[in-house]
């Protein structure tokens, strides 16, 4: 088993770690909700080529 080192420096040094990975983890549920709200036309909007279609695969008139 591996050794684990348990000096104050080291444990300070996770808990800054783990609190910037919580700050991400917040920062990034408030910018992108996982579920599409009701009424709500399109996520995002896809080019390729001479189409432009939705998230949802619908065509746009540009």
């Amino acid at each position: 088993m591996k050794k684990v080192d348990m000096s104050e420096q080291a444990i300070l040094r996770r808990l800054k770690t783990v609190d910037k990975l919580r700050e991400l983890c917040l920062c990034l549920m408030k910018s992108n909700p996982r579920l599409p709200k009701p009424g709500r036309k399109a996520d995002a909007i896809f080019t390729s080529g001479t189409e432009t279609r939705t998230s949802f695969g619908k065509k746009m008139p540009f």
